[in-house]
């Protein structure tokens, strides 16, 4: 079965860190997620099994509060 895996860059208001962290775990198709130092402050790794339901998972990411910007990276696996 074809998987696919992508890794989001979140920036997230100030003080909201650990509570989205909590919340975007409870997610099935996130396997990870962590606060990060540098210009994003979150990290969250995905992994879905075709790109609508990448789509889905990420529009829901990107309405959760705190919020301010993200960048979805989509993960060549290096299968054919």
């Amino acid at each position: 079965m074809a998987i696919t895996i992508a890794f989001v860059l979140i920036e997230i208001a100030s003080g909201e860190e650990y509570k989205f962290v909590n919340e975007v775990r409870k997610l099935s198709e996130v396997t990870e997620a962590y606060i990060v130092y540098g210009a994003w402050d979150i990290i969250v790794r995905i992994q879905t099994t075709n790109m609508g339901e990448l789509n889905s998972v990420v529009l829901k990411i990107r309405k959760m509060a705190g919020v301010k910007r993200s960048a979805t990276l989509i993960a060549l696996t290096g299968e054919d």
